[in-house]
């Protein structure tokens, strides 16, 4: 069966692997020096070409020192924190935000088995946004030693600056798994920029890269030495790296013009088919298509039975969505994201037959009815997916 992945936190790598010679070899990522405890012979060839790609992330990203150590989002987090529980374990305070506004789920229950004390953001639902006056008061008596704004669910890129106002000082850290391209593209404000000390992110979500994740930190930080602490710590936690995702990592970084392209066709796509599902009367939460625009549409749905009979339909005829609950009290229903099916060969022009089959499944309360359009449907998908 065909499938066009319309699922925002799944992405395609353009490019099969051809450094295939490089599986099963243990590379570090530095070279050897007389303190190393462990060394295997013949690998600072690798290593040293590794730091070369962590220089040209570092000037991607306007970072002092990174890592591409790590193999996915959560995992980052996980290690991150772990390391930070480690070198500063007189540290436990940590603001995040809550799932009700686009928070990561598993974001809490990881920090809390860490040891980690949380407390939430302040949600605005009226707004569908954070109460920013409101958190800047909670922050200022619970004072937290971190920040984690680690966002899954968000339709606009925002700016987290305000966060300069929490007057502990914490560390703050940034995950842009769903905002990569646009941060690399100068569309997006830089965490950085914004007063964040680190960031992290996969690279196989919003950015269409290898299966992989990064740790970025500030220049500042590098600056005080105590990126180099975190990393050292690090050590502890990876024992080896995946160098063919790695070295296919900056496949994009040598392409930009590529990776315009893409952005540009991933964010046309999301604005042609939400127009398309909301001339056909599609439940649609609102978008504004600007500069600060995501790829994600979120379709709202009657109940969580509605929603669930709604993703098994596409589903099984070949168009795969994301049945999840909502943030802001919106409910259950669906997360569409254009990354992957832009990859896949969808264009705006697609879109408007695209929606009708969405529209049709939505609008019929059968479970199964609409299994006859399966055939159809194949027919269409084949038209342009190529891989």
């Amino acid at each position: 069966m065909i499938e066009l992945v319309l699922n925002p936190t799944e992405n395609f790598f353009p490019l099969d692997n051809d450094n295939e010679k490089l599986k099963g070899l243990y590379i570090p990522q530095e070279p050897r020096d007389k303190d190393s405890r462990v060394i295997f012979g013949g690998r600072d060839k690798y290593a040293e070409l590794i730091q070369k790609i962590y220089s040209k992330w570092n000037l991607a990203l306007q970072s002092g020192e990174i890592t591409l150590a790590l193999l996915s989002g959560l995992h980052a987090s996980i290690i991150l924190f772990m390391s930070l529980e480690h070198i500063q374990s007189h540290k436990k305070r940590i603001m995040i935000l809550p799932e009700n506004a686009g928070g990561h789920y598993a974001t809490n229950s990881i920090l809390k088995r860490l040891g980690y004390e949380t407390d939430f953001f302040c949600v605005d639902y009226e707004k569908h946004n954070i109460d920013i006056k409101a958190s800047l008061e909670k922050a200022n008596i619970f004072a937290p030693d971190y920040v984690f704004i680690a966002r899954s669910n968000f339709m606009q890129y925002e700016d987290f600056s305000w966060i300069s106002g929490i007057q502990s000082n914490p560390i703050k850290i940034f995950d842009a798994s769903q905002s990569l391209t646009g941060i690399i593209l100068n569309k997006y404000m830089s965490p950085f920029d914004m007063g964040f000390d680190i960031v992290l992110a996969s690279l196989h979500k919003d950015f269409p890269g290898t299966q992989q994740a990064l740790c970025a930190f500030s220049q500042k930080m590098e600056e005080s030495q105590l990126s180099n602490i975190i990393l050292k710590e690090f050590k502890n936690y990876i024992s080896n790296i995946h160098p063919i995702e790695i070295f296919n990592s900056v496949f994009y970084l040598d392409n930009l013009k590529k990776l315009m392209d893409y952005e540009n066709c991933k964010i046309s796509n999301s604005k042609a088919l939400y127009d398309e599902l909301i001339k056909k009367g599609m439940n649609m939460e609102h978008k504004t298509f600007n500069n600060s625009a995501t790829q994600q549409l979120w379709l709202k749905c009657e109940s969580e039975k509605s929603a669930y009979r709604i993703f098994r339909d596409l589903e099984a005829s070949g168009i795969l969505v994301n049945y999840l609950k909502l943030p802001y009290g919106l409910g259950t229903g669906l997360r569409l994201g254009t990354g992957a099916a832009t990859m896949q060969g969808l264009r705006p022009h697609l879109c408007k037959e695209l929606s009708k089959y969405i529209a049709e499944f939505v609008n019929n309360s059968e479970l199964g009815k609409n299994y006859h359009q399966t055939a159809k449907i194949q027919n269409f998908l084949k038209s342009f997916i190529t891989k």
